[in-house]
């Protein structure tokens, strides 16, 4: 067999590739996983590597999905291959470390975030003190947070010299939000977003990590429709800021479609939550719209989202729901 620099030759390749199908038939290699039973069935959950975009527009729930996904790769219950095995680098550039900790007691505790911000002391004090603990079980969490904003080199760099001084540890990086990193010789947000996606596709390919980038939409995704058929239809890859490197670094693209933030009191056929009667109620249809999966289905996957409580959980839907009419899987 010759050498060719730069190359790998296929056996080697093959090699791997039937190392890491025992690891995964034997269970000593398991996928990361989230709560949601739908995302297991139809995604699979993800494995060292993989690179994931996330994408909505402003007030949708990205900040809520990850918080919620966060705390499930943490769950023993959930993950016990993982457990002492992973760090979580959190780069959330677009609040403060107390903002996010709030939404993760606000999901524990069922309370909405207003009513933690509790100045005026309306909350009783066995209460309060239930809710101080509830965060106090945060600690023990293998979560770093940053939200101290980099560049594309800085921030790989980064990444690269804790992998060096934890080899042992997989390393899932949440990067909330894209457009927020800062720039070198870039020229247009476009090549930054480019660059970040590259970053992110070498660090994975090195070192197994794990990427979820938070992305946005682009800022004219509503100007070419009639106002009285926004939402109507789910978010295509077009949709997605820097669109172009998204789809050809990303293994998995999810985009998130809430129709009730357009006032849509039904959507194919599926109640939103929205009642024009009772503004305070809120809406709670979240579709999770999985544009791309390099190794299978897409589609959508219904999701209800309590919106005051920051919890995300699957549709169930009763035999009798239209959605068995439209041949969606429940």
């Amino acid at each position: 067999m010759i050498k060719i620099e730069g190359y790998t030759h296929i056996s080697q390749s093959v090699t791997t590739t039937q190392d890491r199908m025992d690891k995964i038939r034997s269970g000593t290699l398991k996928p990361l996983l989230t709560s949601s039973f739908k995302e297991q069935d139809k995604i699979g959950g993800y494995y060292p590597s993989d690179q994931v975009v996330i994408a909505a527009r402003t007030g949708t729930g990205k900040t809520a999905k990850v918080i919620q996904d966060m705390t499930d790769y943490c769950n023993p219950l959930i993950n016990p291959y993982y457990t002492n095995k992973c760090l979580i680098l959190y780069d959330s550039w677009e609040m403060p470390d107390w903002r996010n900790i709030l939404r993760m007691i606000s999901r524990e505790g069922k309370i909405p975030v207003k009513d933690l911000l509790d100045y005026k002391q309306r909350l009783m004090e066995e209460r309060y003190q239930t809710l101080r603990a509830i965060a106090d079980k945060f600690k023990g969490m293998p979560i770093y947070m940053s939200n101290r904003p980099l560049s594309v080199t800085k921030w790989e760099e980064n990444k690269k010299h804790i992998q060096g001084l934890h080899p042992g540890l997989f390393i899932i990086n949440i990067f909330d939000h894209t457009r927020l990193v800062l720039r070198e010789t870039e020229g247009k947000e476009e090549e930054l977003i480019t660059n970040l996606m590259f970053a992110g596709m070498r660090l994975k390919n090195q070192f197994n990590m794990f990427n979820f980038f938070i992305s946005q939409m682009n800022r004219n995704i509503e100007t070419n429709q009639a106002r009285n058929q926004m939402g109507t239809s789910t978010p295509v890859a077009s949709d997605i800021f820097g669109s172009d490197a998204v789809f050809q670094c990303a293994d998995i693209v999810i985009a998130l479609h809430r129709p009730g933030l357009y006032k849509l009191e039904m959507f194919e056929d599926v109640p939103t939550g929205y009642d024009p009667s009772d503004p305070e109620k809120g809406d709670d249809l979240l579709i999770e719209c999985v544009l791309k999966q390099r190794d299978g289905w897409t589609g959508n996957i219904f999701m209800k989202h309590n919106l005051a409580h920051n919890i995300i959980t699957d549709y169930d839907f009763n035999t009798k729901s239209p959605l068995k009419t439209l041949g969606l899987d429940l």
